[in-house]
C-alpha cells in the first residue's frame, strides 16, 4: 500500500483543504507554486481534477476546470434556439447601432448618447420584456425617442400607431404634415411631423426635407423623404 504525504503548509499559507470555492473543492495542496502561492488539487463537479493556485481560488478568479464557461457558451446557444430568425438580427442590430462606431447607424443612435441597458444586452431577458412581433409590418419603436433601449422604453408599433399617438403640429416656420424619411445607408425608418424637429435632431437643413417633400428635391444628405 502506498501512502501519498500531503505537503506541509508553512505559517503563511492558509489551509483551505475541503473549502469550496464555487464548483471546486479544494482537495490537497501540491509542491508546486506559482510566485508564492501554493498550487492546489482540486474535484470538480464534473468530476475532473484540476490544480489551481491558492490566490486564484480565494479571489474567485477561478470556480470549476472550464466547464462552467463551457456549459454557460452551450445554454446561451441552445437556449432561445433564435440566433438565425429576424427577432435576434433586430437584438443585434440595436446593439450594434448603439455601440458599435463603425455601424452605418451608429451616429443616429450611439453617435448621440443613446444606449442599451445593461440587462437587455442578454438577448433572453430582451425578448422575454418586448415579446414576440406581432407582425412583419412592426418594428422596435422607443416610446421616448431620446431615451435609451431599457425596461418600460421599448415596444413593437406600426408606423400608423406611431402616427395615431402624435398630436400633429401646426405652428413652426415650416408647413407641418406628416412624413416617412429614412437614410440610404440605414435599415430603419422614421416618421415625423416636424420638419424643423427633424432637421435639428439630424443636424440637416429645413429647407431642404421640405424641398424633397415637395418634389424639388431628391434626397438631402442621403437622406430621402416622403409625404404620408
Amino acid at each position: 500500500m502506498t501512502i501519498t504525504k500531503i505537503p506541509k503548509l508553512s505559517k503563511n499559507c492558509k489551509d483551505i483543504t475541503d473549502q469550496r470555492f464555487g464548483r471546486l473543492v479544494a482537495i490537497k495542496p501540491t509542491n508546486k507554486r506559482c510566485g508564492r502561492h501554493v498550487i492546489w488539487q482540486c474535484i470538480c463537479d464534473c468530476g475532473n481534477e484540476c490544480f489551481v493556485a491558492s490566490q486564484r481560488l480565494q479571489n474567485k478568479q477561478t470556480q470549476s476546470c472550464g466547464c462552467f464557461k463551457k456549459d454557460l457558451l452551450t445554454q446561451r446557444t441552445i437556449t432561445h434556439r433564435m440566433s438565425k430568425t429576424l427577432i435576434y438580427s433586430i437584438w443585434k442590430s440595436m446593439i450594434q447601432r448603439c455601440e458599435n462606431p463603425k455601424d452605418l447607424s451608429f451616429k443616429w443612435y450611439g453617435g448621440r448618447g443613446i444606449s442599451v441597458s445593461k440587462e437587455f444586452h442578454d438577448f433572453q431577458t430582451w425578448y422575454e420584456h418586448i415579446g414576440p412581433r406581432p407582425g412583419p409590418e412592426y418594428s422596435q419603436d422607443r416610446i421616448e425617442n431620446d431615451g435609451n433601449y431599457e425596461r418600460g422604453n421599448i415596444r413593437w408599433t406600426t408606423q400608423q400607431n406611431q402616427c395615431a399617438n402624435s398630436r400633429p403640429i401646426s405652428c413652426g416656420p415650416f408647413r407641418q404634415f406628416w412624413f416617412r424619411a429614412w437614410h440610404k445607408d440605414m435599415m430603419c425608418q422614421f416618421m415625423s411631423n416636424s420638419q424643423s424637429k427633424f432637421a435639428k435632431k439630424h443636424t440637416l437643413h429645413g429647407p431642404s426635407i421640405s424641398a424633397c417633400l415637395n418634389g424639388k428635391q431628391k434626397i438631402h444628405r442621403g437622406w430621402i423623404f416622403l409625404k404620408i
